[in-house]
């Protein structure tokens, strides 16, 4: 299998050429690196991100030869979405997510810590670090908050919220038990 190297300077080059309107997401390669490849080729491509100074390998399959560049989609579970969230974490100067995210769809409870947790949301993702979720009722970036999922109680803190009504919160402890909600068998967001 032939192994395709592109490098990027910066994380927001990376995003500029990144296809998420695929399945399983994928890039527009420059003629360069799509030189000698034809629709259907099935080929690792080694995604280098200078300001990270990491390397990504991932299988992926040319899906579209055109005027000067090549369309290829990554294969299931590749990892693409850990090089997407190294991208986005520095493209935006955050740090980057610990644990690997998940769809979930459940209703939760949740409230100011101290306070009853009668306010209802419902969980976008969900990782063994944390949880975004949509509410009507936001708490502040670094409020902690109590949150009854599944029938366990969780607590954590606010790390962002959004005019939008979401809001991203991170577990005090890793012993949530996130199988109990993700939306479909663990798939990956």
């Amino acid at each position: 299998m032939k192994t395709v190297h592109v490098q990027f300077e910066s994380s927001r080059e990376l995003l500029n050429v990144y296809w998420g309107f695929l399945e399983d997401g994928g890039l527009f390669l420059d003629e360069q690196a799509g030189q000698g490849l034809q629709e259907s080729d099935t080929i690792l491509v080694e995604v280098g991100i200078a300001t990270l100074k990491k390397k990504f390998l991932l299988e992926a399959r040319v899906v579209r030869r055109e005027a000067g560049r090549t369309v290829v989609a990554f294969q299931k579970d590749q990892g693409q979405d850990l090089l997407l969230n190294a991208a986005w974490a520095d493209s935006h100067d955050v740090p980057q997510r610990k644990h690997r995210r998940f769809r979930a769809a459940a209703d939760v409870r949740y409230g100011a810590s101290g306070g009853p947790t009668d306010t209802i949301g419902h969980l976008v993702g969900v990782s063994h670090g944390g949880c975004c979720m949509r509410g009507v009722s936001m708490l502040p970036s670094g409020s902690r908050v109590s949150l009854l999922m599944s029938g366990a109680e969780v607590s954590g803190q606010v790390r962002w919220a959004t005019s939008a009504g979401e809001m991203g919160i991170e577990f005090s402890s890793t012993n949530v038990p996130i199988h109990l909600l993700v939306a479909e068998p663990f798939a990956q967001l």
